[in-house]
């Protein structure tokens, strides 16, 4: 199904309200207003920042707004890739990331070849299945260019049709598709 333009126009924000999200998630990651100050090199006391989380209106009636540059200060200050703040795909993508321990930041740091390699390394990792995971406890066998599981007799490591566990005739242990 396909949405008509206008129901998109509604989904859509603008890099200021994505900003002001962005700003909220690195005063919590900081802990406070004051701390993420301090790792900005701004004054602790500043109140900048509070004024745009509360879209503070001065004299002119319009709600302080987190400006390019200090956007670029603040991700330079928590270790964030260039343009973080401004790019809500970065900010859905640390939703669904995988790992716990390394930061969605530190991977966009990477060059080019490096994700590569990571990525290579994952891919082979799913490739392979661990022993106990497969389904009902058995190995994954090539049999005649299909994909088949057989239970394996433990005390004699051997399947029901008498082959080695492990694997096809050349030795090898197949994945599913």
């Amino acid at each position: 199904m396909r949405l008509p333009q206008s129901y998109l126009i509604h989904l859509m924000r603008t890099v200021e309200e994505i900003r002001l999200e962005r700003l909220r998630d690195l005063v919590k990651e900081a802990g406070s207003i004051a701390n993420l100050n301090r790792k900005a090199n701004r004054n602790e006391r500043d109140a900048t920042i509070s004024q745009i989380l509360n879209r503070w209106a001065g004299k002119s009636g319009k709600p302080k707004e987190l400006g390019s540059d200090m956007a670029r200060e603040l991700e330079a200050a928590m270790d964030k890739p260039r343009g973080w703040m401004d790019n809500e795909a970065l900010h859905e993508m640390r939703a669904s990331w995988p790992f716990q321990n390394i930061d969605p930041g530190q991977f966009e740091r990477l060059n080019d070849r490096q994700k590569g390699e990571v990525e290579g390394r994952i891919l082979a990792m799913l490739e392979k299945p661990q022993l106990g995971n497969s389904p009902v406890g058995g190995e994954w066998a090539l049999k005649d260019d299909i994909f088949q599981q057989e239970p394996i007799n433990s005390d004699t490591n051997m399947t029901k049709t008498g082959e080695r566990s492990g694997g096809s005739s050349t030795g090898r242990r197949s994945r599913p598709k």
